[in-house]
């Protein structure tokens, strides 16, 4: 009986990894033994070896920058204000920085001008706040500012800071 001829990667090279052996059949695919170049052995699909999809034994990942310990992080935030400072920092982004936020439950918003998104200093949101009570217009005070309307809206009603630099 014929059947399909077997594909033999031996000394192959995917990515880091090198096909040594054919390992088992597994529910239809048939899985190799692999050595990556950082020294492990693993068993990987011989589909995934061929896509492309299987290129390394994890210890790529494993390298990648791990998250700072909560005093580090208060600590940078602190120091450093802006999120997109920390996240310069850690050499990651600022969304990362928000997701280990949250994991230590610190608050994910600066308020003021230490917003990393913030256009506007303190001081002109109290001289926005004074200008829109003394009459003038917000579409006035928004050109005057480089902000929208809504932004001075937003300002003069005190729903948000994040346009505060």
């Amino acid at each position: 009986m014929g059947g399909i001829p077997k594909r033999d990667l031996t000394g192959q090279k995917f990515g880091k990894l090198t096909a040594l052996k054919r390992a088992k059949w597994h529910t239809g695919n048939t899985r190799w033994l692999c050595a990556c170049s950082c020294g492990n052995q693993v068993e990987k699909f011989l589909s995934s070896l061929t896509r492309g999809t299987a290129t390394h034994c994890g210890c790529v990942a494993r390298s990648l920058k791990k998250r700072p310990s909560k005093a580090q992080l208060i600590k940078d935030l602190l120091e450093l204000k802006r999120v997109r400072d920390v996240a310069a920092k850690h050499s990651t982004g600022y969304r990362t920085i928000h997701r280990w936020c949250k994991f230590y439950r610190l608050p994910t918003s600066n308020l003021g001008e230490s917003h990393w998104a913030a256009k506007l200093t303190n001081h002109d949101v109290e001289l926005i706040r004074e200008l829109v009570s003394l009459g003038i217009p917000a579409k006035d005070v928004a050109e005057k500012f480089e902000v929208s309307k809504m932004c001075i809206s937003n300002v003069v009603n005190y729903a948000t800071y994040k346009n505060v630099i």
